[in-house]
C-alpha cells in the first residue's frame, strides 16, 4: 500500500531525526516536509535536509521565499 506522510516541523539540524526519516522512505513511505518555517536555507532544518525528502516550501506572488517558509 502507498503511504505518504506529512512533517511540518520547524528547528535545527538533528542527525538522530534525519535517520528516522531516511530509514522510513527506504522502508517505502513518501515524505513531504516543510522547509523549515524560518525563511531560512532549508540544507540547515531536520527534516529538511533529507535529500530523499519532498522539501516544500512557500513563496509570494512574485517568487520571493515567504516570511514564515
Amino acid at each position: 500500500k502507498p503511504a505518504v506522510a506529512n512533517m511540518s516541523l520547524g528547528g535545527g539540524a538533528d542527525s538522530v531525526l534525519d535517520a528516522a526519516v531516511q530509514r522510513s522512505i527506504a522502508s517505502g513511505i513518501t515524505y513531504a516536509v516543510a522547509a523549515g518555517n524560518e525563511s531560512t536555507n532549508a540544507n540547515t532544518k531536520s527534516p529538511a535536509r533529507v535529500a530523499e525528502a519532498i522539501t516544500v516550501g512557500s513563496t509570494t506572488n512574485t517568487d520571493a521565499r515567504s516570511s514564515f517558509s
